[in-house]
């Protein structure tokens, strides 16, 4: 996970550089999202899908950063769930 984090930087730098360039646009959408900065990787990864539509990873990967943003909302209900119901199991293999 750190090697994403730390290729943020670099990567905005040559996007500022090369700022219709598709893979670059791509791996930054790519290294946001799995360092969590979700809507910021949603605006990246929209800009990447403008420069080429129909792209199946920049599909793929907004599917993932949406599934994530989504997840990430719904994991402060599920903690305070857990501490109500400390015998479900089930909710707490999710947070896991």
């Amino acid at each position: 996970a750190a090697k994403y984090e730390e290729a943020i930087v670099p990567l905005k730098k040559s996007a500022a550089l090369k700022p219709k360039d598709f893979e670059t646009k791509v791996s930054l959408g790519l290294a946001l999202f799995e360092s969590a900065y979700y809507d910021e990787a949603m605006l990246i990864l929209t800009e990447a899908d403008r420069i080429q539509p129909g792209s199946q990873s920049v599909a793929m990967f907004m599917n993932v950063t949406r599934a994530r943003q989504k997840g990430l909302t719904q994991v402060e209900e599920m903690k305070r769930f857990a501490k109500e119901n400390p015998q479900d199991i089930n909710v707490r293999v999710r947070l896991i």
